[in-house]
C-alpha cells in the first residue's frame, strides 16, 4: 500500500515532511508522528500513528 501524499502547506504553499520522533514513558518507547511546513515550520499535534497525522495535515483548512 502507498503513503498518502501529503498537500501543500495550507498557509504559504510550502512543501510539507513528516517527522518521526520517539516518546520514552519510563517503560517503553513510543513513535510520534507530526507534519511540518519546511518554509513556515507551522506543523500539526503529535500522533501516534502516521496515517492520522498526514490526515490531519490534509484536512487544514485556511479562512479568509
Amino acid at each position: 500500500m502507498t503513503e498518502p501524499k501529503l498537500k501543500p502547506c495550507p498557509f504559504c504553499g510550502g512543501k510539507a515532511d513528516i517527522d518521526t520522533c520517539y516518546s520514552n514513558n519510563g517503560f517503553f518507547a513510543t513513535k510520534i508522528y507530526k507534519v511540518f511546513c519546511q518554509d513556515c515550520l507551522c506543523q500539526t499535534d503529535e500522533e501516534y500513528i502516521k496515517d492520522k497525522a498526514i490526515e490531519t495535515w490534509n484536512k487544514r483548512v485556511v479562512e479568509k
